[in-house]
């Protein structure tokens, strides 16, 4: 364990996390994981005890708040999108939207979004980051990540941005757009890119299209 590379450990530990291993000692180990203190497998082994409920989720949520405001970036963004959100957590979460880098600000914004409490600053923040103009490429990274992250709350202010990046040169681009149409429910906008050049594209909108189809029919 101590000497396998990041994916691995994170293996290893949802390993651990299954009902027959975690009464056979994966509790224990899980425990080990986590007060390690490093990397993104001492975080998703916290986050496994803290959901478990039992005699270490007390330190576990600790150690998950002190990671999204002392961690590395990527220890900082799996933090946030995986803490289960209590007071302690959330009032780390906002800190973090208020301090963090552009990108990392998206990150806690978009998990804020989803609390009635923090809803509507958080959207209003998110209109912000969408329409600054970058500085960096980091920047430009997060006003993407920020427009995607509106389009999946619902928010159609960035519909005519959306629709605008269907034609961008980069494929990846053109994809979120799509998918963020699709989110609003624009289908007729979305369904252009049908005819991209990325056939991963085309079949990934599609799979889009009719899993939101199906949602919407229940």
């Amino acid at each position: 364990m101590a000497r396998a590379d990041d994916p691995r450990r994170i293996a290893i530990v949802d390993g651990w996390t299954e009902r027959a291993s975690f009464v056979a000692g994966g509790a224990r180990e899980l425990a080990i994981v986590s007060e390690s203190g490093g990397g993104l497998a001492a975080i998703s082994a916290s986050y496994a005890l803290l959901r478990a409920g039992g005699p270490e989720s007390m330190a576990a949520n600790a150690r998950l708040q002190q990671k999204i405001l002392d961690g590395t970036d990527d220890e900082k963004r799996l933090a946030i999108s995986i803490t289960p959100l209590n007071a302690e957590t959330e009032a780390a979460i906002s800190k973090a939207a208020h301090e963090a880098g552009a990108e990392l600000r998206v990150v806690a914004l978009t998990r804020l979004s989803g609390t009635p409490a923090k809803h509507d600053d958080a959207l209003r923040s998110l209109r912000e980051l969408a329409n600054a103009k970058p500085g960096s490429d980091a920047e430009l990274r997060a006003r993407d990540a920020a427009v995607s992250a509106l389009a999946d709350a619902g928010d159609t202010s960035v519909a005519a941005t959306l629709v605008k990046n269907l034609s961008d040169q980069a494929p990846q681009i053109r994809w979120r757009a799509a998918r963020g149409l699709a989110s609003l429910g624009d289908y007729a906008h979305a369904a252009g890119a049908l005819a991209d050049d990325d056939a991963n594209l085309r079949l990934d909108l599609a799979c889009t299209i009719l899993a939101h189809e199906a949602a919407a029919s229940r």
